[in-house]
């Protein structure tokens, strides 16, 4: 009996691999690729960028989208082998070849051998000879079945714990100011640059000094504080703090997935700072990294261009193909965003201002790792210029570190032309405020629980940049905290009388695991 007649004959099969023969092969295929993303989810659901705030919209698109490119490659599979069975285990094989392409490279920053790399090649061509040879055994399908299912279940019960309500935050919320804004206030410009250390952390650590370009700001009529510091050591905590205006964790509870959600609803446009100048008059105008934290929520009134494959979904497609397909230049999410504001601050027209006085929020991810970018912000790929932190742990070689912290030193430089750029565009009357959320971490703090930090790695940390342009510099002094840097500007402009808050420093975890905040001395003040 021919092959063609033995598929035929299982229509009316009432056995169990008779069933399983009548599914309708487009099933299989969105099973098998539920199975493929639900076997990346438990894993990302792991990582910072997917804890919080999956955008679950982007996860249905991206896999809808590959849906219908693997239906459209089971067909042609099915006239070039004339068997859909065939045709389906191959397909199958091909996905699980897509999702997990990068699987065999070696861990960390070590290139790959080239036994490495001949194994992305080899290994699929063995499992999809081994389908197709064995593709009539209804013991593979049945596994495959149930495994899909299985996965499939795990990986979307994980989405959906993200998606659903996760009870109360423990977040403090702030109030809104009145402000007397009067009849011709300022435009307000705000950038935050991500682990832009502080000048004399980069002379101690780095052996850099960033003078020329502190010298640059201040002629600029800059105040730049000489003893600034963030008080949170994590950008969602720092940056929510900055806009909230005041301290909105403290340490004791366990940060839980309804905080650092929270925290994003606050830096995308729901906070005290924005809200305040927007009931005096203001039009807000949010810049969103790429980062899922700084994505524009309901309450802007212009969200300004990012690409739709944000770093969430470039995590979920980390391990594919399309991964040096997608930012094949830039190498990063955050990095092509970062790319994209430097055109368009050298460009001069990225922002009309018509319609009133306007509050302008942007955050770029520079010079946080990963360092792909040169001093001229060019790019440079390479595999020992990736990974979002600067130094693991265990740390890295020692000769690996130096040249990551060149780069960092580099990509700095190249933040400083960002911010030039970007100066150039603010109206010389504006206020304009250029801080960082945070400093870098080379001695491999960020896993590490607060206690156990040293006193050199709380203050590379905690130490950042911060400059104001305002009419009121003069008050301005050089132990200035982030925290209060939204107060100083509504005092200054609106004479809101907010107090200056003390300074307090909170070690921010990973989330990775669940841990509390915890409070630490001064990072100045401790030997």
């Amino acid at each position: 009996m021919s092959v063609d007649s033995m598929a035929g004959s299982t229509d009316q099969d009432p056995s169990l691999e008779g069933t399983f023969r009548r599914a309708t092969p487009g099933a299989w295929i969105v099973l098998v690729q539920l199975l493929a993303v639900g076997l990346q989810l438990p894993l990302l659901f792991l990582t910072s960028n997917w804890r919080a705030n999956p955008p679950a919209v982007r996860i249905l698109a991206v896999g809808l989208v590959l849906s219908v490119a693997a239906l459209g490659l089971y067909r042609l599979g099915s006239s070039v082998l004339r068997d859909r069975w065939k045709s389906l285990e191959a397909t199958t094989i091909l996905l699980f070849a897509f999702w997990y392409w990068n699987a065999f490279d070696a861990p960390g920053l070590v290139a790959p051998t080239a036994f490495q790399t001949i194994t992305k090649f080899i290994i699929p061509v063995l499992v999809v000879t081994f389908a197709v040879k064995v593709s009539y055994h209804r013991y593979l399908r049945v596994g495959l079945f149930a495994t899909s299912v299985t996965m499939a279940s795990v990986g979307l019960l994980f989405l959906l714990a993200l998606v659903v309500n996760t009870g109360e935050s423990s977040i403090t919320g702030k109030p809104s100011v009145d402000l007397d804004a009067g009849t011709d206030p300022p435009d307000i410009y705000m950038l935050i640059v991500d682990g832009y250390a502080r000048n004399d952390v980069l002379t101690s650590d780095y052996d850099y000094s960033n003078s020329v370009f502190i010298d640059e700001l201040e002629s600029a009529d800059f105040f730049v504080a000489k003893q600034s510091k963030s008080n949170y050591s994590g950008t969602h905590y720092s940056v929510a703090s900055i806009l909230s205006m005041g301290y909105i964790a403290d340490s004791g509870p366990v940060v839980s997935v309804a905080d650092v959600r929270r925290l994003g609803e606050i830096i995308g446009g729901d906070n005290p700072f924005a809200s305040s100048l927007q009931n005096a008059g203001y039009r807000y105008v949010h810049g969103p990294s790429g980062w899922w934290g700084s994505n524009c929520g309901p309450r802007v009134d212009e969200c300004l261009a990012a690409p739709m494959i944000d770093m969430s979904v470039f995590d979920l497609l980390q391990q594919t193909p399309a991964s040096d397909a997608l930012f094949n230049r830039s190498g990063d999410p955050g990095i092509h965003v970062a790319m994209d504001r430097y055109e368009d601050f050298k460009n001069g027209d990225w922002l009309a201002t018509a319609g009133g006085p306007v509050m302008v929020f942007l955050h770029v991810t520079i010079p946080h790792p990963p360092t792909y970018l040169d001093e001229d912000c060019e790019p440079r790929l390479g595999i020992e210029y990736s990974q979002r932190r600067l130094n693991n742990y265990p740390p890295h070689e020692k000769h690996l570190l130096e040249l990551r912290k060149d780069a960092y030193v580099e990509q700095l430089q190249c933040t400083n032309n960002v911010i030039r750029a970007f100066l150039e565009t603010t109206p010389d009357d504006a206020t304009a405020i250029v801080m960082s959320d945070h400093g870098p971490d080379s001695r491999s703090q960020i896993p590490i629980p607060g206690e156990l930090w040293e006193s050199e790695a709380r203050k590379e940390r905690f130490a950042n940049l911060l400059a104001i342009r305002t009419p009121c510099n003069d008050e301005a002094e050089d132990d200035f905290d982030a925290v209060n840097v939204g107060r100083f500007v509504l005092n200054c402009l609106f004479d809101a009388g907010l107090p200056m808050l003390e300074g307090r420093y909170f070690t921010v975890p990973t989330a990775t695991y669940p841990a509390p905040l915890i409070e630490v001395a001064d990072p100045d003040k401790v030997p």
